[in-house]
């Protein structure tokens, strides 16, 4: 591919899932430091799952797409990244719906919130299809 001025629409697609999950760890952290709507010591146990959970999607998701798969248990270290990260979307979610009503947010905050995880938990599923696909018969692993 040549030189480009790249979107996250025209991203060459390996990245896509990386970039999301940053940007969600990103959203997360932005409206976590308003402390208007989330004051210290008011919930701050979902304030740090948020943060850490999203913060340990991107890592997760970072470091499978990064992973050079050459052989089963390159395969299988990569997938448990991706299944980590994958688990790490639907903690999230009921984090996001108790934050909803402990802390008043509003209810479109909340599902832009919310679809921001689901779409990606979409895709990482995704992503483990197509690396079940083209690594689990290469390597003869489940």
């Amino acid at each position: 591919m040549g030189r480009h001025n790249y979107t996250k629409d025209n991203w060459p697609s390996k990245f896509t899932i990386t970039l999301e999950a940053g940007e969600l760890a990103s959203y997360t952290n932005k409206i976590l430091d308003n402390k208007n709507t989330f004051p210290e010591g008011n919930g701050d146990e979902i304030v740090s799952r948020l943060r850490n959970y999203t913060m340990q999607i991107y890592l997760d998701c970072y470091q499978a797409n990064d992973w050079r798969v050459m052989s089963a248990d390159d395969y299988r270290q990569r997938r448990e990244l991706q299944e980590h990260a994958l688990d790490m979307c639907e903690l999230c979610l009921p984090l996001i719906q108790l934050a909803k009503h402990h802390f008043h947010l509003e209810t479109k905050r909340m599902m832009y919130w919310g679809k921001k995880v689901i779409d990606l938990r979409d895709k990482i599923r995704n992503w483990l299809k197509s690396d079940k696909a083209r690594y689990a018969e290469k390597f003869c692993v489940t």
